[in-house]
């Protein structure tokens, strides 16, 4: 009878990862994923559509399907990083966002960031911050990534925390 059948969902795995590191001991960067077609909700640091430290493994693409959500690994708040984002089977299409949040500079030096994405372990983009991270609340505005295209365009200009209507921390 059908109480003994079970659904299997089987999704492409096309594994897909964002890496932020960064050369200073004791500032505290962010890594954001912005989920596609976010605009109208919000995106940055909304719990539904953002995958940073205040939301390290939201549900996206299809409901209960762990694949297709985002996970951050690690929040790294002492200093270097690496942060990652991995998206083992992305299913929302369209332009992904990646931001860089400073979220606390603890009085250390400027830091230098670099973010990398790979898709299926090929690096299809690596951008190094067009000037230092010095700033708390200094958003880095790094790339977009149009899925399933894997076009990456590197935006790598500068923003604010309350420009982007973060809340306050």
């Amino acid at each position: 009878d059908d109480d003994n059948l079970t659904d299997i969902v089987a999704l492409p795995f096309r594994d897909l990862k964002v890496t932020l590191s960064w050369d200073t001991d004791d500032s505290d960067l962010d890594i954001h994923l912005i989920r596609p077609n976010s605009d109208f909700y919000g995106g940055y640091w909304s719990a539904d559509y953002d995958c940073f430290y205040g939301a390290p493994d939201p549900e996206w693409g299809d409901n209960g399907i762990e694949a297709d959500n985002p996970l951050l690994a690690l929040d790294v708040d002492t200093g270097m990083g690496p942060e990652e984002i991995a998206l083992a089977s992305p299913q929302d299409n369209g332009v992904y966002k990646i931001y860089v949040h400073v979220f606390n500079q603890h009085g250390a030096a400027p830091a230098n960031a670099t973010v990398t994405v790979s898709v299926e372990g090929n690096i299809i983009g690596e951008v190094l911050s067009a000037s230092p991270l010095a700033t708390t609340d200094t958003v880095w505005e790094v790339a977009t990534l149009n899925w399933p295209e894997n076009t990456f365009n590197e935006v790598n200009t500068f923003t604010t925390h309350t420009a982007l209507n973060g809340p306050p921390h």
